[in-house]
């Protein structure tokens, strides 16, 4: 039963304070059949002034951070700790549909996955703005 940690960082730099709207977090894995988590810690800069957790309809944990100050950064430190027990997965237990590639999805997953599925229509406008800022900001490894 290996234990896992992971460290999520995401930093948001402004070039002037600007004021924070609520931000939805979902950085808490959920307990399941094959996870445990044993510790987690968030810490938020600036301190928000009123965090609320709540559970989507999927079991998945859900931070609601709101905020009064202004500041020119703001960052989130998610640190988890969790006991992570890998399925045993046999052929057996594949779906007799997904054992051939391409895979055929029924009329309601596929009305499910077809919105992640498709393309966007236009990028042009993404790519216009995307293109002003220099490739070292925009991916960098941590």
């Amino acid at each position: 039963m290996p234990i896992v940690d992971i460290k999520h960082v995401t930093t948001y730099r402004y070039n002037r304070p600007v004021s924070f709207g609520k931000h939805r977090m979902m950085l808490l894995p959920r307990d399941d059949g094959d996870q445990k988590v044993l510790v987690y810690k968030l810490e938020i800069t600036p301190k928000p002034i009123r965090l609320d957790w709540s559970r989507d309809i999927f079991g998945n944990h859900v931070a609601t951070a709101q905020f009064d100050d202004r500041a020119d950064e703001l960052s989130f430190v998610s640190k988890v700790r969790l006991n992570h027990v890998p399925a045993k997965l046999h052929a057996s237990d594949i779906n007799s549909s997904a054992r051939r590639y391409p895979l055929t999805y029924s009329v309601e997953d596929w009305a499910v996955l077809n919105r992640y599925i498709k393309p966007p229509s236009s990028r042009r406008e993404l790519d216009r703005w995307s293109s002003r800022f220099p490739e070292q900001q925009v991916c960098r490894s941590l």
